[in-house]
This record gives structure tokens, C-alpha cells and sequence, in this order.
């Protein structure tokens, strides 16, 4: 069942709807019973219905998964509107005042009138999947709240007869679509305005959002998946990799796009995935690496306009983690084989001697895997139980996250096995 629908002529009735299942219910309150009828399509495929609204005549129309309007006397269907949308019809809404309003998967807003012929309508961005409708009588003004699959929320204005004729669409909301079951994949916090961060996911969005007045600021579409984000030092530009191994840089400030690197195939590299898992900007701001899917850890010149200086080549699987050390010379790389592995930059050299690190200051604590933080793996886990960590600017906490949808707090650093947390 997807929904319940209430007759507001007559509160002792209502319609129940979903997965190819229409009933009309009744109650009789002089016996406290309630009597419920299968909803009869006659010789009509029996469709899913979504949405529901009555008439003032006691009859109701619903919306079908086939696009179609069907009007019903009771369990009865008596009339049909062929093709109302294309698509499925998810909203549908019905004002004395204007008559009846219906959205569909098409990303069409129908205003109909008693009869269901068609009055006015508006394209909007996206399916829609709700809809809610406010009329002021004294301005003659009406305004439809629209939920999008998008995951925005739209207001329309200017719709019907008692609209101006000038139609307009105003953001209430946006948010990354999960139109597709799209995910959301790279977060990066502005490291000198706190306020600000932005996100990118498999929509190909990415945001920037200022989180003292919960708004998004500006925005930017891209080419693909975007699967990682990163501030530079100096918090002016953002560096964005997605799932086909491109790079694109943009301006913090308004997100504007002002370089591009395509993924090109080297020699030696054999992977058929070419994902970014990790984009980071050097603490200095001269260096940028570029880590995935390819097995490898490609370090740029930024300054020098991107220009490639190497590839870190050892790992045997994919890089999941990468962390700077403080003065720029070195990072550390985790993959989803489990290895710790230690890097000179930029000669790309690996260090082999995990004793020669350990005295090395990190700027950063995102590798799962490592000295100061063996103490987050508990008692009976595997190495892909926990996904991710961050350490705290004071670096006395260290957060992690795991497969169990746990967040947890330890000290910082967590080098003691079974260390308290919370």
C-alpha cells in the first residue's frame, strides 16, 4: 500500500492504493464496522496506483503507474484519461478553486478542470514525485510546492486561471539527486573558512554549501561520476576526480571550471576501472595526487599547470587513503589489499623501511591502516570493516567509521589495541 486518501465530503470514507491494489472503504458508525471493496478495472489491465484525490461530487481520480487518470464511482471505474502523462503519475491534487492538478515521471505539472480537459501546464526540471498546493484568494495568486526525484524542492507560481499567465519556477531546495540510487562520494571542508564545503557524487553535481545559513551557495556540473574533493592549502581552488580518471580544477569562489585533465592510458597500466578514490593538495600547495582505481599514485605540479611528475607504482590493489606529511616531502597510501605503504615526493620513490617514517609528521590521518591508529581495529574485525578516519586539528581525537554504521571517538593517537572509545 502506498497511500490513504480521505473523502473530505465525508470522513467515513476513503480509499486505500498501491502495488496493483485500489479498495474503497466505508465505515458504518452505527455498528463501529468497516467494509472495504476491491477496486473493480473492469477489462482493463489492473495498474499500480500511486496517488489519489476526490471530486466534489463524491467520485475520486487516481494516477497510475501507466501515466493514465482513472475516475472511479466507488470501486468502479467509470471514465479514463488515456496518456494523461508519460510516464507514472505520483502527485495529484484537487482545488474547487482551480481544479485538478496532477504530476507525473514526465516533469509535467497538468492543471485540469472538472471534466479533466486540460487547462494549463508546465515543464519542470525533473520527475515529479509530490505535490502541494496554496491558493490566496486575496491576490488571486497560487503557488505549487513541488518535490522533485531529484531531490529538489521547486515552487511554481502563476499556474491556471487564477495565476498571471507568467509562469515561474523558484529553487526551494537542492540536494544531490538520488533519481538513480546515485551516491555521494567526496566531501571537503574549506580549510580557512569553516563555514564552507563543498560535495560531488554520481549525479556529476557538486556543490558549495555554507553551513551558517544551511544554503547552497553555487554549483557546477561535470563530466561522469564524481567520486573525490579537495581543497588546495590556500582554500581558492578545488580539485574534483571522477570515475573515468579525470581531474578537473575549479575556483572556490564560484566554482567555475579552469582546467581539465582527461584521463589518458599509459603503458603498464592494465586495470579496466579508472575511478578516482582520492584527490589531496600537498601542504605546501606545489604538489597534487591523484589516486585510484589504476593501482597507482599520480603526483602534479600544480603550479606548473598541472604537469605530471610521476606515478607511485607498488600497490596491488586499489589506493583507498593518502596522507601528506607535514613538510610536503612525503605520503603514505592505503589500499584495499590492506598495505601501508610509505613515498618520497616527488621522486615517487617507495621508502620500504617503515622505521625510517616514524618519526614523520602527518598533516593529515585518513589511512584506516598505521601505527596510530591500530588501536581502532577491535577484536574479531577484518581489514574492511572500518572505511574511513579523521583526525581532530588538535590532533588529540581521531574519528572513525565503519561497516556497522558506527561512528566512533578515540584518543588520538590510537596506537593501543582494545583503546576506549565512544
Amino acid at each position: 500500500i502506498f497511500g490513504t486518501t480521505f473523502n473530505p465530503q465525508n470522513s467515513s470514507e476513503f480509499v486505500t492504493f498501491g502495488i496493483k491494489h485500489l479498495k474503497y472503504w466505508k465505515l458504518d458508525a452505527s455498528t463501529s464496522t468497516l467494509k472495504g471493496d476491491r477496486g473493480i478495472f473492469g477489462s482493463r489491465k489492473v495498474q499500480s496506483i500511486l496517488c489519489c484525490a476526490f471530486l466534489p461530487n463524491g467520485n475520486f481520480v487516481t494516477g497510475s503507474h501507466g501515466g493514465e487518470l482513472l475516475v472511479w464511482a466507488r470501486n468502479q471505474v467509470v471514465a479514463v484519461v488515456e496518456g494523461a502523462h508519460q510516464g507514472p503519475i505520483f502527485g495529484l491534487i484537487y482545488d474547487p478553486r482551480i481544479g485538478l492538478l496532477s504530476g507525473g515521471k514526465d516533469g509535467k505539472i497538468i492543471l485540469r478542470d472538472n471534466k479533466l480537459s486540460t487547462l494549463d501546464q508546465i515543464d519542470v526540471q525533473s520527475g515529479v514525485r509530490s505535490l502541494c498546493l496554496w491558493v490566496d484568494e486575496g491576490t488571486n495568486s497560487v503557488k505549487v510546492l513541488t518535490g522533485l526525484e531529484d531531490s529538489t524542492i521547486i515552487e511554481v507560481e502563476g499556474l491556471g486561471p487564477l495565476g498571471s499567465g507568467n509562469k515561474t519556477q523558484r529553487y526551494v531546495m537542492e540536494a544531490h539527486s538520488a533519481n538513480k540510487d546515485e551516491e555521494l562520494w567526496g566531501c571537503a571542508i574549506c580549510p580557512n573558512r569553516e563555514w564552507e564545503f563543498v560535495s560531488c557524487g554520481d549525479d556529476g553535481m557538486v556543490f558549495k554549501w555554507d553551513t551558517r545559513t544551511r544554503k547552497l551557495t553555487c554549483k557546477a556540473t561535470l563530466a561522469g561520476m564524481c567520486r573525490a574533493a579537495t581543497y588546495s592549502p590556500d582554500g581558492t581552488i578545488v580539485a574534483i576526480g571522477n570515475d573515468h580518471g579525470d581531474v578537473f580544477i575549479l575556483l572556490a569562489e564560484d566554482l567555475s571550471q579552469v582546467y581539465t585533465h582527461k584521463y589518458v592510458q599509459r603503458k603498464g597500466i592494465t586495470t579496466k576501472k579508472h575511478n578516482v578514490e582520492v584527490v589531496r593538495f600537498s601542504p605546501n600547495g606545489k604538489f597534487l595526487i591523484v589516486a585510484g582505481h589504476d593501482l597507482v599514485v599520480d603526483v602534479y605540479d600544480v603550479p606548473q599547470g598541472m604537469k605530471y611528475l610521476g606515478s607511485c607504482k607498488g600497490h596491488s590493489s586499489y589506493i583507498t587513503q593518502v596522507d601528506f606529511s607535514l613538510d610536503s616531502q612525503f605520503i603514505q597510501t592505503n589500499s584495499a589489499d590492506y598495505e601501508l605503504l610509505f613515498w618520497s615526493i616527488p621522486s615517487c620513490k617507495q621508502i620500504t623501511s617503515a622505521t625510517a617514517m616514524r618519526d614523520v609528521k602527518w598533516e593529515t590521518q585518513s589511512c584506516v591502516l598505521g601505527w596510530a591508529v591500530q588501536g581502532i581495529w577491535e577484536k574479531g574485525m577484518d581489514g574492511t570493516d572500518i572505511n574511513a578516519v579523521d583526525r581532530s586539528p588538535d590532533q588529540t581525537l581521531l574519528a572513525s567509521g565503519d561497516d556497522f554504521m558506527n561512528v566512533r571517538l578515540h584518543a588520538y593517537p590510537a596506537n593501543t589495541a582494545g583503546v576506549s572509545s565512544t
